[in-house]
């Protein structure tokens, strides 16, 4: 039955509504029936749960009701009100609740036993919510949906079909619909709508950049744990004469790229991309000593990873190529707390301050560090990079940046715009 009940609701979908959709939701049918029969304690909850399933793709629930009478004309649905038992009134037991009522509802048919599968529901809600809450604050839908790309790739790598990240997505819905979090519900309605017509590309598989022999042969030669062999290998390019920044930009930054989307298609493990950056960033340093600017152009600059970010290899890039370009440069590198960041300033008296941050959450912690130098210190330059703001644009006006550098090789071109302005 189940299998009828979803064909004749895809045929009434298409036919009524000529939406294109992917659905399948067979397991959600065969669930609905089983509380059903044994008048779960779930059904009330999973019903509603149902019902956020179609609102949020924008089709009336009567279609299940009437799909349903048409075929067993005994049954009837109806739900109780949810609102006591779906409250929620701080972060943490926001968490909590999304994951228990997906374990409610879905242990069974996900065949997880419960000490593993709630410590893998409430790590993916914490994640989810943390990425939504930030998409949120800095209004960015851009960032909510590439972060759903990423996910719906990473999950598929590890052979989870996509409608098990649609199902946990409208969990979430029915939790924030209950309380009234009109925000929240847009933006995961438009993750969910995304994810079921299909047309979702990975996020990191979107980002261009030039492959090269060079970084073909060296990130080869790192794969195979010839760590010598490949620092000969830069070596030999650098007194051949390639110029530095090209090794940074063309070999460093390409396989870094190619190493994050090996890493999302589940090719390498996280061990491997650890080496691999080590090994880069040793090697970026020796590099780093054969730098001699021309001249100097008597300007300072800070530059540092924020919060708890430890993608550094990108804002190192920055640095170095300031360096080469004649600036005084103190690079804080990653990890670094805000009082490092103002104590920094303070002793270094610096023209910019150069923030770099890779994973949307972060972006929080860019905003706060934002503010607060902008308070002590009124007159410095702030210019932002990374990830959040290659996807978004209109991310740095947004947060209150004096500049977006989008690589490595514009950042002293705008940088020095910058400083001479102000």
């Amino acid at each position: 039955m189940p299998n009828q009940l979803n064909q004749l609701l895809n045929h009434k979908i298409k036919t009524e509504y000529s939406v294109k959709n992917n659905w399948d939701l067979t397991l959600e049918l065969n669930l609905l029936l089983t509380f059903f029969s044994h008048q779960s304690k779930q059904l009330p909850v999973f019903i509603y749960w149902l019902e956020n399933y179609f609102e949020a793709v924008n089709l009336p629930f009567s279609l299940l009701e009437n799909c349903l009478l048409e075929i067993e004309p005994k049954h009837f649905l109806v739900h109780s009100d949810l609102k006591e038992k779906l409250k929620v009134n701080n972060k943490i037991e926001e968490i909590g609740l999304c994951t228990d009522l997906h374990i409610e509802l879905f242990q069974t048919v996900e065949k997880h036993s419960k000490p593993e599968y709630r410590s893998y529901i409430y790590n993916d809600a914490e994640k989810h919510l943390e990425f939504l809450k930030q998409s949120i604050e800095t209004d960015s839908i851009i960032l909510f949906t590439e972060y759903i790309a990423w996910a719906k790739t990473m999950l598929n790598a590890l052979h989870i079909d996509t409608s098990t990240l649609i199902r946990f997505l409208v969990t979430l819905r029915t939790v924030f619909h209950v309380n009234n979090q009109k925000k929240e519900v847009a933006f995961l309605d438009r993750g969910i709508q995304m994810l079921l017509d299909g047309n979702v590309v990975s996020a990191t598989s979107e980002i261009a950049f030039t492959i090269t022999e060079e970084s073909k042969k060296y990130l080869e030669l790192l794969l195979l744990k010839e760590r010598n062999l490949a620092k000969n290998y830069i070596l030999e390019l650098a007194d051949g004469g390639m110029d530095i920044r090209e090794i940074f930009l063309d070999v460093f930054q390409a396989t870094q790229y190619e190493l994050g989307r090996l890493w999302e298609l589940n090719r390498i493990t996280i061990a491997q991309e650890h080496y691999c950056t080590a090994a880069t960033q040793t090697f970026m340093a020796m590099l780093t000593a054969r730098i001699v600017p021309e001249k100097l152009i008597g300007k300072k600059v800070i530059a540092t990873c924020v919060g708890t970010e430890q993608h550094e290899l990108g804002i190192r890039i920055v640095n170095d190529f300031l360096e080469m370009e004649g600036w005084d440069t103190y690079y804080l590198g990653a990890n670094a707390p805000m009082e490092a960041i103002i104590l920094a300033i303070k002793d270094n008296q610096p023209d910019l301050l150069a923030l770099s941050v890779t994973l949307t959450p972060h972006v929080k912690n860019v905003i706060e560090i934002i503010q607060k130098v902008k308070n002590i210190f009124p007159t410095i330059k702030i210019l932002v990079g990374g990830y959040p703001f290659l996807r978004d644009n209109s991310l740095a006006e947004k947060i209150g940046a004096d500049g977006v550098a989008l690589d490595a090789k514009q950042a002293p071109i705008i940088a020095l715009k910058l400083v001479q302005n102000s």
